[in-house]
């Protein structure tokens, strides 16, 4: 499993072509902008970053996403084999 790290708004879109259905996504910085095209990416598990949300004035409960601390991050990543950031 990969996970795909989207930092940015925009980068979501221009690059789900390269997320396969067994792996995971996650929207942190201003990436979680695009936590509504989450629903349109085929893979298993979809996650955002609490305080990234909170930062930002969105709404902590996202239909989605997961969200998830930084120590879930943490842990997240240690169970993928990869980790691709997209910027």
């Amino acid at each position: 499993m990969i996970l795909h790290t989207f930092n940015q708004p925009g980068t979501l879109k221009r690059n789900q072509r390269h997320i396969q259905p067994e792996d995971a996504v996650l929207l942190l910085e201003d990436g979680v902008f695009d936590a509504d095209l989450l629903n349109t990416i085929d893979c298993s598990t979809r996650y955002a970053l609490r305080r990234d949300l909170n930062a930002r004035g969105l709404n902590e409960t996202q239909d989605s996403a997961t969200v998830i601390d930084d120590s879930e991050w943490v842990a997240l990543a240690v169970r993928c084999e990869h980790i691709v950031s997209w910027t």
